[in-house]
């Protein structure tokens, strides 16, 4: 009783600590006041025509903003009092980055915000902006402020014309088609990024046609909203500044092209240095006797044509094209003027990488199974393997691991091992070269690879896969990526079976068929689209889509089928379609831009002829920190099944068709820090029906009936070159023995320990799940 008295005390101390030491208002100067609340009213809400922007734009430049606060406690300002007073340092990051200096009213620079907020609301097209400051300083030691602004109507562009007279018609017309190619009609509001776009869409195209020089500082937009009867509208004329120098108007022609190999610009003229005809109009510049590279391979990176007008989208091409070779450390492009001609000679100097690199990874490796132990990887990579920048890979791997968290039973079977060999060939082209096509403006590769690798679960049994695969990725724009691998074989093959293993595969046969030994023989197609760049009207989407075929082609030329079944090379050969789709799309919301990410994935095996399910190593699994985070992964499905065995094999719970859907608020606490608050949904099932595993197989009637739900919070660290992202979720809906999935709300209990440790799980990963 004296004990829980004791533990009752440091509970009140601690408690009383907090409610009075963490407020952070004893960081405040006596004659200063803390901000601890801004808020932002439109007078007239319904004038706002882009409103998202507005509010985000206006939030972001007040400064400064009130401190983050958890429940009652400003912890950041508390870590900055206690912090030495640093100006760079472990210390100078714990208290301005983990933590924050107190917003103080002194810092409130009313005059100058009030011009920075009516000058970017200007900018967005609202030009009779005006804006109020009110300070409520009821509060001892606080003050509490409020933005009131009054928008008026935005303005929009009416008229766009081109007032441009230069010394050609040619020019003129140039200048009156880039106009109207920027897509700004008649209606579209005004907005100074959109104009600052156009400009540069402007410049873009005038250099397309021989104006090298020019750019988009020798153009200017001049908007007059008095000469129209329309009361909210501007006329856009387009215009050349007048201070400009002459050469941006002169028209240029491409004199031949000259490729320099490792030299410096310091000895162009030297006379050891040799220049080859390469391709008409085009030389290398070379100390060696012998080029490093072919010098075929890199004419195919060449745009430039001598004898036609300069273009600029050729320089970009060219660039885009040596760079992605993966054999240069950078590639400069130069265009040297002649002297009293109008004409520009490229110089495209080439600085190699080492040729020879080898790199060691020593590491713990966190799958997303809750595997967890020490790897190593070793990698060799020959960049110029048959001199035409073509990369040869060699790796080895290997670690040990265990799992963490889970029933003891599942535990008890997870240690395992893992080790293997992959050599990999990448050439920058298509191949064999008597495929004459361009595919793309892009650079083409074509791979091939081969890998072996052998999977130990202790105690249970061991997996050998071999992979030989030939292939081609291309881009098909800036954000489209493409792959077609027409050749692909994959052989599986268990060994070391413990006897508990094979009386579980004996008692559950259709489980055995996915671990049978068996050679998947196909083609893998598949297609991206990253727009996840932020763009003027703010929609971020990402969508992939991933094909698989095995055994179509093989099954025509197996003659012996009648007699030995389905076999390749004596082999029982899989024979299945696959399709997965994933689309994820992301939302900026609240005045601070925060964000909400979504995720809809998408995935269906039809598995035929003599496969009954999906083999194994093409299964889907559900589970885990990229998908339900509140349950572990590979625990979940299929359908409604719910492994109660009391044996102690652990098989990871697998499928052919999956579905799960995924929301998460992102909120940004500073630089370096995020929350997270995320729900999860989603199940896979079988496409066959197993008698024994009921309720497995997938029916459209009930599916959305047999979805897990988990939901939780997260903390992301962005230390720019990587997230360190850690998850903690747990069920909300989940299956239980013989009512199917219910909601367990009820059960939610954190202060009980047993439900913490059974259903608590806290992921731990890199990057964002989706």
């Amino acid at each position: 009783m004296k004990m829980n008295r004791k533990k009752l005390l440091y509970v009140f101390i601690s408690i009383f600590w907090c409610i009075t030491g963490c407020t952070g208002m004893k960081y405040v100067p006596d004659d200063d006041r803390l901000i601890t609340e801004v808020d932002v009213d439109y007078i007239d809400k319904s004038k706002l025509y882009n409103s998202q922007t507005v509010k985000q734009t206006v939030h972001s430049l007040i400064e400064p903003k009130p401190n983050n606060k958890f429940l009652w406690m400003r912890t950041g300002v508390v870590i900055n009092g206690l912090t030495p007073d640093k100006e760079k340092g472990v210390f100078y990051f714990i208290g301005n980055q983990i933590g924050g200096p107190p917003a103080l009213l002194s810092n409130l620079k009313q005059d100058e915000l009030i011009r920075v907020i009516n000058n970017r609301l200007f900018h967005l097209g609202y030009f009779n902006a005006e804006t109020i400051v009110e300070i409520d300083t009821s509060k001892a030691k606080k003050a509490e402020v409020k933005f009131l602004i009054e928008t008026g109507k935005p303005y929009f562009i009416d008229t766009l014309v081109s007032e441009i007279t230069s010394q050609t018609d040619t020019l003129n017309k140039i200048f009156e088609s880039s106009l109207k190619e920027t897509k700004i009609d008649s209606g579209t509001y005004y907005q100074l990024e959109r104009l600052e776009r156009a400009r540069r869409y402007i410049a873009d195209y005038v250099n397309n046609r021989g104006y090298y020089y020019f750019s988009e500082e020798d153009i200017e937009f001049y908007a007059d909203s008095t000469k129209l009867d329309s009361l909210n509208g501007v006329k856009l004329s387009l215009n050349l500044k007048p201070n400009r120098k002459k050469r941006t108007l002169t028209y240029y022609t491409l004199d031949s092209v000259v490729v320099r190999e490792d030299l410096p610009l310091e000895l162009e003229d030297t006379i050891n240095i040799k220049k080859d005809s390469i391709e008409d109009g085009i030389y290398l510049a070379e100390r060696k006797e012998v080029p490093r590279y072919k010098p075929k391979h890199i004419s195919k990176g060449i745009f430039f044509t001598p004898g036609k007008a300069y273009e600029k989208i050729e320089r970009q091409k060219t660039y885009r094209y040596l760079t992605g070779m993966g054999a240069f450390n950078y590639v400069d492009i130069q265009l040297q003027p002649i002297t009293n001609e109008n004409k520009l000679r490229p110089v495209i100097g080439l600085y190699s990488l080492p040729k020879m690199s080898f790199s060691a990874e020593i590491g713990v490796n966190a799958k997303s199974n809750n595997f967890v132990g020490p790897g190593v990887k070793l990698t060799w990579l020959n960049r110029n393997f048959l001199h035409g920048s073509e990369q040869l890979t060699v790796s080895l791997n290997g670690n040990i691991e265990r799992q963490f968290g889970g029933p003891r039973e599942q535990r008890q079977n997870s240690l395992s091992y893992e080790f293997g060999i992959e050599t990999r060939l990448r050439v920058p082209r298509i191949w064999p070269p008597f495929i004459k096509i361009n595919i793309t403006d892009y650079i083409s590769y074509t791979e091939f690879s081969i890998q072996a690798n052998q999977f130990k679960r202790a105690g249970l049994y061991g997996l050998r896969t071999m992979k030989i695969t030939e292939g081609y990725t291309w881009k098909g724009s800036q954000t489209e990526d493409f792959y077609f691998y027409p050749f692909e074989v994959n052989y599986s093959a268990l060994f070391d079976q413990s006897s508990d293993f094979e009386d579980f595969l004996e008692e559950n046969p259709f489980v055995r068929q996915t671990f049978s030994q068996q050679f998947i023989l196909g083609l893998n197609l598949g297609y991206s689209n990253n727009q996840l760049e932020e763009r003027l009207d703010r929609e971020r989407f990402y969508y992939s889509a991933d094909f698989q075929s095995a055994g179509n082609l093989v099954s025509l030329f197996d003659s012996n089928k009648d007699e030995t079944g389905d076999e390749f090379l004596a082999v029982p050969y899989a024979q299945f379609l696959k399709l997965t789709q994933e689309y994820r799309k992301y939302f900026s919301v609240g005045p601070s831009g925060n964000d909400i990410a979504t995720r809809v994935l998408v995935g269906v095996g039809f598995p035929y002829g003599n496969s009954l399910s999906l083999p194994y190593i093409r299964q889907y699994f559900i589970g885990g920190p990229n998908s339900l985070r509140g349950f572990r992964a590979r625990t979940v499905g299929p359908g409604t099944y719910l492994n109660e065995s009391e044996q102690l094999i652990y098989v990871d719970q697998t499928g052919d068709i999956r579905f799960e859907i995924n929301a998460e608020y992102r909120k940004k606490l500073n630089q370096y820090f995020e929350t997270a608050f995320f729900i999860d949904a989603g199940n896979i099932w079988l496409f066959n029906d197993d008698p024994d595993r009921p309720g497995a197989s997938f029916e459209f009637k009930d599916f959305y009936k047999e979805l897990a739900v988990s939901t939780g919070v997260g903390l992301r660290i962005d230390v720019s070159v990587i997230v360190i992202r850690f998850d903690l979720g747990f069920p909300i809906r989940k299956p239980l023995p013989e009512t199917g999935f219910e909601w367990v709300f009820s059960d939610i209990n954190p202060f009980d320990s047993d439900w913490r440790s059974n259903n608590l799980i806290l992921n731990f990963s890199i990057g964002y799940p989706f």
